[in-house]
C-alpha cells in the first residue's frame, strides 16, 4: 500500500483526479470501477466536466460499479442514480449499471453477465484500469461490513445483507477489486483514523483489509 497525506478532502480529490486523468490520456481503453457514497462525488462531477470538454478522450471510458443497493435507480439510495446526477455525462458512456429489482438469488449473475458484455470480464476474469474505493469507520468497503453474510456469489459478484444494514446489497467480491490495476481509495475524517490503522496492520476482522494490498491511500489522518 501508498498512504497519500492530504490537508483535507479537497486535496484529496484533487490528486485522486489528477492520477485518473494521467491513466485515462496514456490509454487507448480506459475501464473505471467507482463507488457509491458522498465522498468521491466531487471526483465524479470533475470527471463530468472533463467529457464534457473533450469528448473525444472520453469515448474510450467504460464503468462499471463497485456496489448497489437493491433499490430503484430513482431511489436516493441508489449509487447508480447519484452517479447520474453529479456526472450526468456517463450516459453517453458505455457503462454497466448493477441490476437491481430482482430476487436476491438472481442478481450476482445477472451483473456478471452485464460485466462480461461490456467488457469488464475476459476469460472469466475481471479486470479494469482503476477501481474508486472507500472505507467505513466500521472499516466496510464496497458492500462488505463486518460479520456479514455473504451469499448467492460467482466468482466475482455476491449479495451481501446483515440486520444492520436496510436493504441486501450486491457487491464485488475482494477477489474481483483486486484485479483492477490501480486501486485509490479515498479515506478522510477522524472517525476512520483508527480503523484505518488497524486495516494497515493486517486486521482481518475489517474487510478493507483483503483490497488494501497494492492500493494508494489517500487521507487526512496522520496514520
Amino acid at each position: 500500500m501508498t498512504i497519500c497525506r492530504v490537508k483535507n478532502p479537497e486535496e484529496g480529490i484533487e490528486f485522486a483526479y489528477h492520477f485518473l486523468m494521467n491513466l485515462l490520456e496514456k490509454t487507448d481503453s480506459f475501464k473505471l470501477c467507482i463507488s457509491g457514497g458522498t465522498t468521491p462525488e466531487p471526483l465524479y462531477a470533475k470527471l463530468n466536466d472533463y467529457c464534457n470538454h473533450n469528448q473525444v478522450i472520453a469515448e474510450k471510458i467504460k464503468i462499471c460499479w463497485v456496489d448497489e443497493r437493491n433499490v430503484p435507480y430513482e431511489s436516493s439510495r441508489s449509487n447508480y442514480g447519484n452517479a447520474k446526477r453529479v456526472f450526468p455525462y456517463l450516459c453517453n458512456l458505455a457503462h454497466a449499471p448493477i441490476p437491481t429489482g430482482s430476487q436476491s438469488e438472481v442478481l450476482p449473475n445477472q451483473y456478471r453477465e452485464a460485466l462480461q458484455q461490456i467488457g469488464f470480464i475476459e476469460n472469466n476474469e475481471f479486470e479494469s484500469d482503476l477501481v474508486i474505493l472507500g472505507m467505513g469507520a466500521d472499516g466496510h468497503t464496497a458492500s462488505i461490513f463486518p460479520n456479514t453474510e455473504l451469499k448467492f456469489f460467482n466468482q466475482h459478484v455476491a449479495i451481501s445483507s446483515s440486520e444492520n444494514i436496510p436493504e441486501e446489497r450486491i457487491t464485488l467480491l475482494p477477489s474481483a477489486i483486486n484485479r483492477n490495476t490501480e486501486k485509490l481509495a479515498l479515506i478522510f475524517g477522524k472517525d476512520k483514523r483508527k480503523t484505518l490503522k488497524e486495516c494497515m496492520s493486517g486486521n482481518p476482522h475489517f474487510p478493507f483489509t483483503a483490497v488494501i494490498q497494492n492500493t494508494i491511500i489517500i487521507t487526512d489522518q496522520d496514520v
